[in-house]
């Protein structure tokens, strides 16, 4: 961790610290973005990671917000996604609370999995939900969250 006495806690929501490396997935994804566009790319890389449940409106206010965001911008964030360090044993390694957060529809074994790597982590499964509990169950996360900080 790059300045430890400045964290007091960590939540991972729907992520996870290691990288398993996949340029093919990175270098398509960035295809699909820049030859067709933002709601190609929306529709084949981002709206399966949403849940099953999710309603309409949460789905088109993040199409929109892709939309908005604009391709260019888009494929520089998937290629810092896909190109960021691992952070694997940095998190193993700390000291500090840390909460891992999954949607059910989302690999919780792999949340769980992660949680499991370090002494000072819990884990917590979100029903009916995705890779994004930002978007999909808003008020839920922050309970969650708020739970942790009190």
């Amino acid at each position: 961790m790059v300045a430890p006495d400045r964290v007091a806690g960590i939540v991972l929501i729907g992520s996870k610290a290691a990288v398993r490396r996949d340029p093919n997935s990175r270098d398509q994804a960035v295809r699909v973005l820049i030859d067709d566009g933002v709601d190609a790319a929306f529709t084949a890389c981002w709206r399966p990671l949403f849940g099953q449940q999710t309603a309409p409106e949460v789905l088109c206010a993040a199409r929109e917000s892709a939309v908005a965001i604009g391709a260019a911008w888009l494929a520089d964030g998937v290629r810092a996604f896909h190109d960021r360090p691992d952070r694997a044993a940095a998190l193993a390694a700390t000291g500090v609370p840390i909460l891992v957060i999954n949607g059910d529809q989302d690999r919780p074994q792999a949340g769980a999995a992660m949680a499991a790597t370090s002494r000072t982590a819990s884990f917590a499964v979100m029903e009916d939900c995705g890779h994004y509990p930002p978007l999909e169950r808003p008020h839920e996360l922050a309970r969650l969250i708020q739970q942790v900080i009190n």
